[in-house]
């Protein structure tokens, strides 16, 4: 009993095998997309070099079947019929185009159906098969097509060698021309680039002010600190260029020629300098972080050109206040030097503002060096509340 329950079981499998590969054929044949396809022939006069069985359909780019077969027509030769299966809803018209398509550069070759016109009736699918005939250059390939325009190309050039021979034996003999005359034609070109380049700017010239250095040595050490805090100028004055004065009111810059620094900055050092060239090094700097010292000297630009009327001078003026570490002013004074100009170029200039520099320079550490250093208790530095700034 064992042993047939077994055959039973071996038995029913292999139906139930038998009957999914019935049914496999069926879907095969029917929801598998068989039965829904019809055979068409398509009749092409020229070649079809790399069209394969098995090659895609497409219809206006869209997959619509394959190719089934290739034969070439008994009765002509020239005649190559390509059997086609697709989808029986594409809608073929009799004016739709038929041609050879490759799928890339260098891809496989496929049947490529295009459009058709919507008014025309849907082609005869009662004829055994349905017949489409491709243009005279449907089938044509690439390498159809470089042949043919090679020899285009071969005939063209073929045609007119003689022409082409010439113009090569001219651009020879130009050449050698040119050649021959190279020194010439870099003459040429070199005075072509001097007539029309635009001049070269001139190169800029940099001036300095000079520092008072004739001061009597100093008799004591100073006794307290000195701050020579940034100058405050007019827009005017707060510039590296040098300033002429045709007229009261007007100013005018001298070309091609400019302060190492702005106006404002150089004097600022330059007073420094003066002070330290008086043997007050240890005594006087410009602001240095959040500490204060003993007195800031504070200075208003009013003037720093060269007039040129009524002769050319140079003309410097600023106004200078001593502040002590509490805010009281402890001296105030108007300081003004002139110094006539050579000239009225950048050096006659410059000359005449380091002449003019020199003694009003002078004129203020001789000023302020009694007010500030000589029996003047020494103070700690600390923050001030209060502080007055430029």
């Amino acid at each position: 009993m064992e042993i047939k329950s077994r055959y039973r079981l071996i038995g029913a499998f292999m139906l139930a095998v038998i009957g999914l590969g019935f049914g496999f054929v069926y879907w095969l044949q029917n929801a598998g997309g068989v039965s829904d396809r019809l055979s068409y022939h398509i009749r092409f006069m020229d070649t079809v070099g790399g069209l394969q069985v098995g090659a895609p359909v497409t219809f206006d780019g869209i997959n619509v079947g394959e190719v089934t077969g290739l034969s070439v027509d008994a009765d002509d030769p020239h005649i190559i019929l390509v059997t086609i299966g697709i989808a029986r809803t594409t809608p073929l018209r009799a004016d739709t185009t038929v041609k050879i398509d490759f799928q890339g550069l260098t891809g496989s070759a496929a049947v490529s159906l295009t459009g058709g016109s919507a008014n025309l009736p849907k082609l005869n699918t009662m004829a055994s098969p349905p017949i489409l005939t491709a243009g005279g250059s449907a089938g044509q390939g690439l390498t159809d097509m470089a042949r043919q325009v090679l020899g285009r190309l071969d005939k063209l050039f073929g045609d007119n060698s003689a022409d082409l021979h010439e113009t090569i034996v001219n651009l020879k003999n130009f050449s050698g021309a040119l050649s021959k005359n190279s020194g010439k034609i870099d003459t040429i070109l070199s005075g072509l680039e001097k007539t029309f380049a635009a001049p070269a700017k001139p190169v800029m010239a940099i001036y300095e002010l000079n520092a008072p250095t004739n001061f009597p040595a100093v008799k004591q050490p100073p006794q307290a600190q000195l701050v020579v805090n940034d100058l405050t100028p007019l827009l005017i004055w707060d510039t590296q260029q040098i300033l002429l004065k045709p007229a009261q009111g007007t100013v005018q810059a001298i070309e091609n020629a400019q302060w190492g620094d702005s106006v404002p900055k150089l004097v600022q050092e330059k007073i420094i300098q003066s002070f330290e060239n008086a043997h007050y090094t240890g005594a006087v700097s410009r602001p240095i972080g959040q500490l204060a010292a003993d007195y800031q000297l504070i200075i208003d630009l009013r003037a720093f050109d060269v007039a040129l009327s009524p002769s050319p001078h140079a003309e410097i003026e600023f106004t200078a206040k001593i502040l002590s570490s509490d805010g009281k002013i402890v001296g105030a004074r108007d300081f003004r030097a002139e110094a006539p100009a050579q000239s009225t170029d950048a050096v006659g200039a410059t000359a005449a503002l380091n002449t003019a520099f020199g003694k009003i320079a002078t004129d203020l550490v001789n000023w302020t060096a009694p007010l500030v250093f000589v029996n003047k208790p020494a103070t700690k530095a600390k923050p001030v509340e209060g502080d007055i700034g430029p």
